[in-house]
Formats: C-alpha cells, sequence, structure tokens
C-alpha cells in the first residue's frame, strides 16, 4: 500500500481522511473516504471573541426603546450599530417614516434621545444568514412579554418560539423526592 499525492492534498484541503492502494499503470483503490466538517451549532451560538470592540461599533440584532413609553423595537443590520441608528435618527428628523421605529416616534409624537440611552445590541453578528432568525425570536419575545412597539407587533406567532416561551420548566431531583413522598402508602 501507498501513499499518494492526490490523496494528501485531499486530506489537507478538505479535511478528508482517505486511505487507499495505487497499483500499477496509475490505478487507485479508494477503500476508505470520512468527512468531518468543522462547523458546529455550538460555534454558531458561542459569544464573539472580539471583546476589545465596544457594542455601537458591531453589526447584530438590536433594541431601539421609546423614551416616552418605553416600548421597544427590534432590528438587524450587517453595518455598524452607530450608523444604523443615526439612519433612524434621519429618518425622524426629516419626517420621514421609512423605518418603523421613526415611524413610532412620528405618529406618537413621542421623543427620541441618544445613542447610548435608546440602542441595546442583543445579538452581536457573527453569521449573517443567522441575523433574521435571531431578529424574529427577539421581536416574539418582545411581544410575548407586552414590550414591542404596535407598528412591529408580529401578525401570527411562531410556534417553534411559542415552544421556548411556553415550556415547562426541567424536571430536577428534588420533583422526584417530593412525588415520589406524596406517593408512599400510609402506615
Amino acid at each position: 500500500m501507498w501513499s499518494c499525492r492526490l490523496c494528501a492534498g485531499l486530506r489537507d484541503a478538505a479535511l478528508l481522511s482517505l486511505s487507499c492502494d495505487v497499483y500499477g499503470g496509475g490505478w487507485l483503490k479508494v477503500s476508505q473516504i470520512s468527512f468531518r466538517c468543522r462547523n458546529t451549532i455550538a460555534q454558531l451560538i458561542k459569544p464573539a471573541t472580539d471583546r476589545n470592540i465596544p457594542p455601537h461599533n458591531k453589526g447584530g440584532v438590536y433594541q431601539l426603546t421609546c423614551k416616552t413609553c418605553n416600548l421597544s423595537y427590534v432590528g438587524q443590520t450587517s453595518q455598524n450599530l452607530k450608523t444604523h441608528f443615526q439612519e433612524h435618527i434621519r429618518y425622524i428628523k426629516t419626517n420621514n417614516p421609512q423605518s418603523v421605529y421613526a415611524q413610532h416616534i412620528l405618529h406618537n409624537r413621542h421623543k427620541y434621545g441618544t445613542l447610548n440611552e435608546l440602542m441595546t445590541l442583543l445579538k452581536p453578528l457573527q453569521h449573517e444568514s443567522m441575523l433574521l432568525p435571531y431578529e424574529q425570536f427577539h421581536i416574539h419575545s418582545l411581544h410575548q412579554a407586552g414590550k414591542l412597539i404596535l407598528e412591529q407587533c408580529p401578525g401570527d406567532t411562531n410556534p417553534l418560539f411559542q415552544l421556548t416561551f411556553n415550556r415547562p420548566p426541567p424536571y430536577t431531583p428534588q420533583d422526584r423526592d417530593s412525588t415520589a413522598a406524596s406517593h408512599k402508602p400510609d402506615t
């Protein structure tokens, strides 16, 4: 059994584990192939490693709170939060209800404040494809708590999010002990 350059290149490039037999005339017989993906769910949900970057210089899912009624708007952006906040304020100042937050402020004649007073980063951007699910999750959680501005209230509730909000508390050993004690026969 020989080790060929093709197998070594594939192992290095694609994280493949190959073993092959090289026969005369350049024929290869591949006897085992396995593939290991380095992307895991844990990598998608773990906190970002760029802890030195201020939260308003990152993109991600954010919350804007109305200074008057304390209701919130949830949004997402791949640009930094400071730039996106300035867009919302520009819409308010130019009387342009292009964003839902600006629409809330303008229609209800509520007050707005500074970036540090109003904006909170809920989930830093790690994978752009995950922005929408995280945004939807936070919208539903604020809606459940009654803290979402009316202009953003979702029409239908997502059954997957409902499971996370309505699930019973986890079963604990203390529960087992109290259940066992209540079922003991009287002596």
